[in-house]
């Protein structure tokens, strides 16, 4: 195909993370004391795979008085994005399969996306600029930590085809990912 301009095929626009979401959320933090056997779930870094979907191994639960209700459910097709790790973790990006009454911390932020875009292209894009470096190359460090904030989260740009080819895509990565299981 064609390149535009910009460096994108036709028919593409490079847009950012702001104008394709309704809402970018980071969630809340809630310290040790308050976990309690039966709470409300509240998911941490770890409930994120690398592999682009949540892993459930270890649920944190905490008392549901301390829990933002702003922050306390995920829909189907958010996107929960690892803003604070390791250097090489952070970036981990999931997409959630189904609604879920759980609650996030504050190291993850909840990208709802706008209708039109597809939200399995918009985790593969993700999951390609951390497997990249580029989260690494563009996070604040710490010692042990790095992050990125969200206004550096919202100003990311993400080249995105109309609504079908981004459908195509997802569906040949995923029988690449498929056919990479196998062998």
């Amino acid at each position: 195909g064609h390149l535009a301009t910009d460096g994108v095929p036709e028919g593409w626009r490079k847009q950012s993370f702001e104008a394709i979401s309704k809402s970018i959320t980071p969630g809340f933090a809630c310290s040790k004391s308050h976990q309690v056997a039966n709470g409300h779930v509240h998911l941490r870094t770890h409930n994120i795979s690398t592999l682009g979907t949540l892993n459930f191994d270890l649920m944190i639960r905490i008392d549901p008085s301390k829990v933002d209700p702003q922050k306390a459910s995920l829909l189907a097709g958010d996107i929960l994005f690892n803003n604070t790790n390791s250097q090489e973790l952070v970036g981990k990006t999931s997409l959630v399969d189904r609604d879920y009454d759980y609650a996030f911390s504050n190291h993850l932020t909840r990208i709802r996306l706008k209708d039109g875009v597809f939200p399995g292209f918009v985790v593969y894009y993700l999951t390609l600029l951390r497997n990249s470096g580029h989260f690494s190359r563009l996070c604040t460090r710490w010692i042990n930590q790095a992050a990125i904030n969200t206004d550096t989260l919202k100003a990311q740009e993400i080249p995105l085809p109309p609504l079908p080819e981004q459908k195509r895509i997802v569906a040949k990565v995923d029988e690449l990912m498929a056919l990479c299981d196998r062998l």
